[in-house]
């Protein structure tokens, strides 16, 4: 278990949750950027190629895009444990990565663009196990965020044998 930060990373309705377990990774969209989002990358270029990708967007839009691959990109660290979920089965898998993300232009039909490599646990932690204050802390829209110190310490007892 990771002794860094905890992320959270989404897909949609949980639709990749199999995937990222069986290929050892997570995975985010934004194609359009995608190919610029290399560590190190600023929040500006990001931006500036978003907004030539897609004009029309408005910029909260593209705020909101950035900051999550920026994230992704730059923020999670090798190390640092990484939760996906499975809405289906209402459960949580845990890993950590191994890796920096990485641009998979076979991936951006399926919402899959930026990859990380993660080594997954073979435990899942069911999310009616956790408390209601931890549930709450993961329920957020976000498709990248930090887990709550709190949620972090339920998760990773679940977790312990």
């Amino acid at each position: 278990m990771s002794a860094g930060k905890l992320w959270m990373v989404r897909s949609a309705q949980g639709c990749h949750y199999h995937a990222f377990y069986q290929r050892g990774i997570v995975a985010i969209g934004w194609r359009h950027i995608a190919a610029v989002a290399r560590p190190g990358v600023s929040r500006e270029i990001l931006a500036a190629h978003y907004r030539d990708a897609q004009p029309e967007a408005k910029a909260g839009s593209i705020r909101a895009g950035v900051a999550q691959v920026w994230r992704f990109v730059n923020e999670m660290g090798n190390g640092d444990g990484v939760l996906t979920y499975d809405p289906a089965s209402r459960r949580y898998r845990y890993g950590t990565i191994s890796g920096a993300a990485w641009h998979n232009p076979a991936g951006d039909e399926a919402a899959m663009s930026l990859v990380r490599p993660v080594v997954w646990g073979d435990v899942e932690v069911c999310r009616d196990d956790l408390s209601a204050t931890a549930q709450k802390g993961l329920n957020a829209i976000l498709t990248v965020f930090a887990v709550s110190p709190t949620a972090q310490a339920e998760i990773e007892r679940q977790l312990r044998p």
